[in-house]
């Protein structure tokens, strides 16, 4: 709700850690992305780095807290949200995915 009361273009950064789900994590990303600033940050928590397993998840890992993939306990909503609407093209530090926002 608070994300009605800020306008557009109006902060520098955000950073994203809340409900992991994709379906969540994909809408506070859209929702919050027209927020920031031109030349700003668009950031998030929870993001292993497993670039390989975007598009391998099923429906009910991606809408579970965490996914258990090869062994390994990862949000699997973050990282598809994250690759379906930047690509790769966003930076990976200590957990967190981060997107500078150019708009042009």
């Amino acid at each position: 709700q608070a994300v009605t009361k800020i306008p557009d273009q109006s902060v520098d950064i955000v950073y994203i850690d809340a409900d992991h789900r994709y379906s969540a994590v994909k809408t506070d990303i859209l929702i919050w992305m027209p927020k920031v600033k031109n030349d700003g940050l668009l950031c998030g928590h929870d993001y292993e780095r497993c670039p390989q397993l975007f598009n391998q998840f099923s429906l009910e890992q991606l809408e579970s807290d965490m996914a258990t993939v090869s062994g390994h306990k990862v949000h699997a909503g973050v990282i598809q949200a994250v690759h379906e609407v930047f690509g790769s093209d966003f930076e990976i530090l200590d957990g967190s995915w981060i997107k500078r926002i150019n708009r042009k």
